[in-house]
């Protein structure tokens, strides 16, 4: 969480901004054809919950090809990051609590 209601957001592994994936949910972005509604858990650890925290969209500039090293098997992977602007603000308590 980047702040009240900036997301910074990442694909499952071996994507890349021209995966057929990324690709649709870029499309539909911009053809508004689809919303994006974000969920988040705070940490495995804290059980099963999960905050709905409302519709977002991508912030476009933001989209970026990476890679990723597996924690257990040290292999790389490429995945897609991106900030997600949510449409609300999440409400102070629980965003402090989140990146607490």
């Amino acid at each position: 969480i980047l702040s009240p209601d900036l997301i910074k957001w990442y694909s499952k592994s071996k994507q890349t901004k021209n995966s057929g994936p990324m690709l649709e949910i870029f499309q539909s972005q911009k053809d508004q054809t689809a919303v994006i509604h974000f969920f988040i858990k705070k940490d495995d650890s804290e059980g099963a919950e999960f905050y709905y925290l409302g519709p977002a969209e991508i912030v476009e500039d933001t989209i970026m090809d990476e890679m990723a090293t597996e924690i257990d098997g040290g292999k790389t992977h490429s995945i897609v990051s991106m900030h997600l602007r949510l449409r609300y603000s999440i409400e102070l308590s629980l965003y402090h609590y989140l990146i607490a």
